[in-house]
């Protein structure tokens, strides 16, 4: 009995998940989906040591797929965070320094 109700908790949890994902793809600008993906694989993948670059390697492809954008549009949203400070691009690696900001962004737009 405990088991069927941490499953349907997990259920009514992806449920939850993909009507937001449905929302977002919706009536979220570009901007906020990437914004909104970049912090959801900064939670996934945690932080280096110094706190601000995402541990796991970020792919453009990735990136844009998760957003649900083409890969043209991530990176030219990706350029304009890195010329507005948002974002700092090293290798495959992607650095939040200003990731309140960024948070803002994903909510905002």
């Amino acid at each position: 009995l405990h088991d069927r109700f941490l499953r349907q908790g997990a259920y009514a949890r992806e449920i939850e998940n993909a009507q937001y994902r449905m929302y977002s793809l919706s009536y979220k600008s570009v901007r906020a989906r990437i914004a909104e993906s970049l912090l959801a694989m900064a939670r996934y993948y945690g932080y280096q040591a110094d706190g601000h670059t995402i541990a796991g390697p970020i792919y453009r492809k990735d990136l844009a797929e998760l957003a649900g954008v083409t890969i043209e549009s991530t990176i030219r949203c990706l350029s304009d965070f890195r010329k507005s400070g948002l974002v700092a691009l090293a290798d495959k690696h992607v650095i939040l320094p200003e990731e309140k900001l960024l948070a803002a962004v994903a909510q905002n737009e």
